[in-house]
């Protein structure tokens, strides 16, 4: 698979009572929160390399059944907010 760039945004879900880790990858450049691929569920941080990351998480298919999937995100560039006043 080719690479897309993105911002990876992990946060929380809450499903029946139980919470759960999700990792999303919005596209860069895109006017709206369009996501590049399903979310990662139950995501972790598996290794840390030179430069990036690798997570492994569970993804959701649409018949409802559930696979690994493993991504790895590498740093493409640092963005740099001007600090608040």
């Amino acid at each position: 698979m080719a690479p897309v760039e993105g911002d990876l945004k992990p946060h929380h879900q809450v499903y029946g009572e139980r919470p759960y880790q999700v990792a999303t990858l919005q596209l860069a450049n895109s006017s709206m929160a369009e996501v590049a691929f399903s979310p990662l569920y139950v995501s972790v941080l598996v290794a840390i390399v030179a430069d990036g990351l690798r997570l492994r998480g569970y993804e959701r298919l649409e018949d409802g059944q559930t696979v690994v999937q493993g991504w790895l995100c590498e740093v493409v560039r640092f963005v740099v907010a001007p600090p608040n006043n």
